[in-house]
């Protein structure tokens, strides 16, 4: 899963992600829960980005190594997104 950085508000502390596209893409936005949205295309299915709303919050949360939840994001069906999103968090200090 290949995971890029599209833009980040620092006024809003939201971050923008792009996630297996090469640009943003119309689709439907589902909560995950830990302030992070899946992006999924509404016809495929396929998951093409992401947002994170309390960044800072969230990016100090995984320094930290707090457990965070997986249950929403499994029962959604977009766990391997979730946590790659996390990774990419994580691999960002």
């Amino acid at each position: 899963m290949y995971i890029s950085l599209l833009a980040y508000d620092a006024e809003s502390d939201e971050l923008d992600l792009l996630i297996d596209a090469e640009s943003p893409k119309s689709a439907e936005s589902i909560s995950v829960g830990e302030g992070i949205y899946i992006r999924r295309e509404p016809a495929s299915g396929r998951v093409v980005g992401a947002f994170i709303r309390g960044y800072s919050h969230l990016n100090k949360k995984v320094r930290m190594e707090k457990q965070l939840s997986d249950e929403d994001a499994k029962r959604l069906g977009v766990y391997e997104a979730f946590r790659a999103i996390l990774q990419w968090v994580g691999d960002q200090a």
